[in-house]
Formats: C-alpha cells, sequence, structure tokens
C-alpha cells in the first residue's frame, strides 16, 4: 500500500505556457503538502477541442546540511531518476496513496525503469500525453519538462524516484489543472516522498522485499 511519510522536502512548480496567457502571479502553498488549495487561474477557458501547454519543474533539496541522517554519500550518491509523467481524464490513475501499487509503479519505485509504465501508452485508458524529464543527477537539482492537456484530460500525475531507496518516490496525483472553467495559471508546492509499499526497507540504502 502506497504511503506517505516525511523525509525530505521537493517543490513542484507547474506552469501554464500558453502565449496568450501571461501573469507573474505565483503562490507557495503549505497544507495539504500534496494537494494545492491556492490557485492562480487565468481567462483562458478550459477547451476540449484546444491544446494546452504546461511546463513542469521539479526542485529537490536534498543535502547533508539539510538532511544528515544516513545522507547517502556514495554507492549510489543521493540522486533522483528521471521524472515519467501522463496528463490524463479522471479514469486514469498513475498512483494513488491508500491503495497497491501497479506492477509499473513497483517497477519504476524499486528501479527506476519505466518499462512496464510504458506499455500504456498515450491514447489508451485515459492517458493524453505521456511526458518525462532527465534525471536529477545529485540529490539537490532541478528538472523540467512540458506536457500537453485539453479539457477533458486535465490532470497530471508524475513520478521520480529517489535514489538509494528501497521503493520511494516523489510526485503528483491526479493535479487538475482547470479550476472554474479556467485554466491554473501557476502553482508552486511542496511534495513529499511516498513509499509504494512494494520492499519493506527503512533505510535509503536497505533493502528487504515484501513477500
Amino acid at each position: 500500500m502506497l504511503l506517505l511519510f516525511s523525509v525530505l522536502a521537493c517543490t513542484v512548480l507547474v506552469t501554464l505556457m500558453d502565449a496568450a496567457v501571461s501573469s507573474n502571479h505565483n503562490y507557495k502553498v503549505s497544507k495539504p503538502r500534496l494537494y494545492s488549495t491556492a490557485f492562480v487561474t487565468s481567462q483562458e477557458p478550459c477547451k476540449a477541442d484546444k491544446l494546452t501547454v504546461y511546463k513542469v519543474v521539479l526542485t529537490t533539496h536534498w543535502t547533508r546540511e539539510k538532511f544528515p541522517k544516513q545522507y547517502p554519500e556514495f554507492r549510489p550518491h543521493a540522486q533522483f531518476s528521471k521524472l515519467v509523467g501522463r496528463s490524463h481524464n479522471p479514469s486514469y490513475i498513475l498512483w494513488r496513496l491508500g491503495t497497491d501499487a501497479n506492477d509499473g509503479v513497483k517497477t519504476f519505485a524499486e528501479l527506476g525503469k519505466s518499462d512496464v509504465l510504458d506499455t500504456q501508452s498515450q491514447g489508451e485508458g485515459g492517458i493524453y500525453d505521456e511526458f518525462s524529464a532527465p534525471p536529477i543527477s545529485t540529490g539537490s537539482g532541478k528538472t523540467e519538462a512540458e506536457f500537453f492537456v485539453d479539457g477533458n484530460h486535465s490532470r497530471v500525475s508524475l513520478m521520480s524516484r529517489i535514489i538509494p531507496s528501497p521503493d520511494w518516490f516523489v510526485g503528483i496525483d491526479s493535479l487538475n489543472l482547470c479550476e472554474q472553467g479556467s485554466w491554473v495559471d501557476s502553482l508552486t508546492f511542496e511534495v513529499d516522498p511516498i513509499d509504494a509499499g512494494t520492499d519493506n526497507g527503512f533505510t535509503f540504502t536497505d533493502r528487504k522485499s515484501v513477500v
């Protein structure tokens, strides 16, 4: 079962990229940490027949100074895997707290491999756009990607594996970018590490497979 816990902090920024929309608003949201309730909406309506482009930026803050306990220095050192994401409609679930991880999430959370997740592609099961961003090679860094949405597929889910770890990752689940009929312009919020529940290791370098 996927569980939320607090070890380190990461920040996700989602920004509307449509050239017709311009705004400098940017809200930081603390609690709830996974779901932002303070949105800045644009004047651009969410239309089913119009593509809209967003950019997502994952910024990580995992350093020895900020999180000294069991900080991994080598073999491997602190880092994050590539980011994988999907824009989708309400029927699709990449991962969800309180539910069992599917095979794709299990493989990605334990090994950082997205092969199983990639078997369900764009246009299948409610998925609108598949996207990814490069790995972050250190504990503190940044990676970004762009993705498409439309009025029928206004949600985004994503995840990045914490390396090293038994089966931990950071991500967002089904964030709806259409609020009150208009696209959310920009939001910034913190996400906490998620335990996929497929390996019962207790430390970053501990691996004990769940039977």
